[in-house]
Parts: C-alpha cells; structure tokens; sequence
C-alpha cells in the first residue's frame, strides 16, 4: 500500500484550482470585450463610410448647349400641352352664334388670361355671347374690355376685346 494516497490533500491544489479558475475567468471577459469592441469598431467604420458616401460630391454631368435648348423646348411643349385649350375652345364654341366672329384670341399662358377680339352684329348679340359665357364653369372671370362701332362700306357691326380668365 502506498502511504501517499491516504494523506490529507495539501492547501496548494485549492490555490491552484482557484487561480485556474480566475485565470479562465478573466480570459473569458477579455475576450467577450475584444468581440464587443470589434463589433463596435465595425459598426463605427460602416457609419463614416456611409457619411463619406453621402457627402461625397456627386460628379457633375455638363449638358451641352443644344442639349438645354432641347430641353427648354420640350419643357415648353409639357407646359403648352397642360394649357386648358379643350376647356376654353368648348367654352368659346357654345356660347357663340352666327351673329359672332371672332377675330382674334390671344393666350397669356403665365397669367391664364385670354383676350377674344371679334366683331358683333348687334349689342344684343354681344351681351348674349357674355352672358353665356359667364354662366360657363370653366371660365373664372369673363369681362368686356372693348366695345366701338365699326363701319365697313354699308356694314355697321360692333367690334370687341373680351378678357377671360381660366380656371
């Protein structure tokens, strides 16, 4: 029989089990600190790159100069395009009769103002024309701008400017 093995254990194995484990202990947090500021660090890095990415200045494209002027002039076709023509040639096309013509319509397409020149038979006629007109949905303000007799060889007929403006 060996006389060692029933001695009582020695103080040093719980010495060195306890550092053991505090050595474990303190490899353990170290390392969870170095992946937590790992990640941190990543993140961090994403975030710059991100705002370098946002604040970097966009490359500028130089259109040339027929290239503006092609593209003023389909500007120029969308904004005639959108003009209310339809509502206004409806409205002017239901009030008017034979006793009306119309000489000339002028459209100011900032303002939505149109300026109808014409000649009437009568007064009557002109005041009818007017008043069909106003009573049209389509047509904000309609007011008689002009109003003179005009003669031509025997032919006496009323020459007037109408403004109306679109809605």
């Amino acid at each position: 029989m060996n006389p060692k093995i029933l001695l009582p254990k020695t103080k040093h194995f719980l010495l060195w089990l306890l550092s053991a484990l505090v050595l474990i202990g303190m490899t353990m947090f170290v390392g969870f600190k170095a992946v937590n500021l790992y990640q941190v660090q990543t993140r961090i890095l994403e975030q710059v790159t991100e705002m370098e990415n946002r604040a970097a200045k966009r490359p500028v494209i130089k259109i040339s100069k027929t290239q503006q002027d092609e593209q003023k002039q389909w500007e120029l076709l969308e904004k005639e395009k959108q003009y209310p023509w339809k509502h206004l040639f409806a409205a002017i096309e239901t009030s008017t009769d034979k006793q009306i013509e119309l000489l000339e319509l002028l459209p100011d397409k900032a303002s939505r103002l149109v300026i109808l020149r014409g000649e009437a038979t009568n007064t009557a006629s002109l005041v009818a024309f007017l008043e069909k007109l106003e009573n049209n949905s389509n047509l904000r303000t309609v007011h008689l701008s002009h109003q003179e007799k005009v003669t031509r060889e025997r032919l006496e007929t009323v020459g007037f400017e109408i403004k109306i403006t679109l809605r």
